[in-house]
């Protein structure tokens, strides 16, 4: 897997640090001064008070666009299904001698010899087909979910967050946790005030939403309802 963040919103703390003035009716201060504008402290305050009161429409300015290479089809599945971002993906029907993406936990003696049986005996048959004059676009209905595929991939700050929240919870799938985990990773060097916080639900929000399926590293949002309830009675 490799992920490199290919281009971003010029200056997002600052954007963002404006769209919180806009929202007071201020005038934007829009302007790079040698020593810095505006002052990093003003910035952070204001940037750190939208991410604690919720407020983040203002973090839907500033776009982050990643080139994915090297994850499967599965994974892909997964990470198109958050709709508000924008994926260019690599036809299916120009892949020749693909090659797949093989879970650690089949990489054992016997079932990583299937998997490879399987990963060229689906080569082979795709290209037969197409051989004998079947379209690539019907041929590739053979390929597997483990393939691997490449993206470009374009998302808003908002939507950033929403993505890390569920996919880098221990309960995602490792490989997406991987892939959000590089994506944070790269993001928050550009955007280290506005980004500061993507992490999962539990690391920034103090609990957990899995309820029943919860690893335990907080208490679930059902758990600190009830324990507010019982205070609240007593």
């Amino acid at each position: 897997m490799n992920v490199k963040l290919v281009s971003y919103t010029p200056y997002p703390d600052r954007l963002v640090y404006n769209a919180m003035r806009a929202c007071a009716g201020k005038d934007l201060e829009i302007e790079v001064h040698p020593m810095g504008f505006p002052v990093p402290q003003v910035q952070a305050y204001l940037i750190n008070q939208a991410l604690d009161s919720k407020h983040m429409s203002v973090l839907e300015h500033i776009n982050f666009t990643f080139y994915i290479e090297g994850i499967s089809r599965v994974c892909s599945h997964q990470l198109v299904r958050h709709r508000h971002a924008s994926y260019s993906q690599r036809s299916a029907r120009k892949q020749h001698d693909v090659k797949y993406v093989i879970p650690d936990s089949v990489k054992n003696e016997e079932v990583g010899l299937f998997a490879y049986v399987q990963e060229k005996e689906a080569n082979s048959i795709y290209e037969h087909m197409v051989e004998h004059g079947v379209p690539a676009e019907d041929a590739r209905y053979y390929r597997l979910g483990g393939e691997e595929t490449s993206l470009l991939m374009t998302v808003n700050g908002s939507s950033l967050y929403n993505i890390a929240e569920v996919r880098m919870c221990t309960h995602a799938q490792w490989e997406i946790r991987a892939l959000v985990t590089q994506m944070v990773d790269l993001v928050k060097k550009v955007a280290p005030i506005s980004m500061s916080r993507l992490g999962p639900t539990c690391e920034y929000q103090g609990y957990c939403r899995e309820g029943s399926r919860s690893c335990g590293n907080q208490p679930t949002l059902e758990t600190l309802v009830a324990y507010y309830n019982n205070d609240q009675e007593v």
